[in-house]
């Protein structure tokens, strides 16, 4: 009789969500945690800024690596607009 197996117990749950959904970019505002981007390829940060330049935010500067967007401006105010546009964009993507 087969033996009950639990996912967990044989994949990496990270690993498998990785290669099913595609890349995960972590995204920051300054050194605030926002959330994660999914996709297929690199070209999720600039999919961000666009997201952001459609809204007409300006005033930032933006930095991205292999696994991490980073968004920094100096303007409290700004930075807490947009946490909350992209924390909405993150929910529907």
């Amino acid at each position: 009789m087969p033996k009950n197996i639990r996912i967990g117990d044989m994949w990496d749950s990270e690993a498998v969500d990785t290669r099913l959904t595609g890349e995960r970019y972590r995204i920051y505002i300054n050194t605030d945690y926002i959330g994660d981007k999914m996709g297929l390829n690199a070209d999720q940060a600039k999919a961000v800024e666009d997201f952001l330049n459609s809204l007409g935010f300006n005033g930032y500067t933006m930095e991205y690596d292999n696994k991490n967007i980073r968004i920094k401006t100096d303007d409290k105010d700004l930075a807490e607009k947009m946490r909350n546009h992209l924390q909405e964009y993150l929910d529907l993507r």
